[in-house]
């Protein structure tokens, strides 16, 4: 079967400290939590075991993560083991100090079933992010 990795470009009018704090602190699990289908729902003990607020499957095994500022930009990155392949998570900040504005770049995947849902899914994700950190 095919492969497929989500890519994924939002700019969000915050710095990349407040992107990186919505993405990573766990009081925003909660808003977070509905972008997600009902079989794979965040909560409390995810975030013991994780550094960001986003979850693709609950077979999840972590086996390297990383969340901070990595030559002056926030980056996360989550490698795991899913069956018979590796699946990647990496979210990187960049910031616009003249403007005030963040981009953040996703790259997620491989999705071998049901790329198009869970690009919605992620998309759904990024555009919550957006709006809790303009809030």
């Amino acid at each position: 079967s095919i492969s497929h990795f989500v890519s994924l470009r939002i700019e969000i009018n915050a710095s990349q400290k407040t992107v990186f704090d919505v993405i990573t602190k766990p009081e925003y699990l909660e808003a977070l939590t509905p972008t997600f289908d009902s079989d794979n729902l965040l909560d409390l003990y995810w975030y013991t075991s994780s550094k960001i607020n986003f979850k693709y499957l609950n077979s999840l095994n972590i086996t390297a993560d990383f969340a901070g500022l990595h030559f002056g930009s926030y980056y996360i990155q989550i490698d795991a083991k899913l069956e018979n392949y590796q699946y990647v998570e990496k979210f990187l900040l960049l910031e616009d100090e003249s403007t005030s504005s963040t981009e953040l770049i996703i790259t997620c995947g491989p999705y071998i079933d049901d790329f198009e849902g869970q690009k919605f899914i992620l998309r759904n994700w990024a555009n919550k992010v957006k709006e809790l950190s303009e809030e």
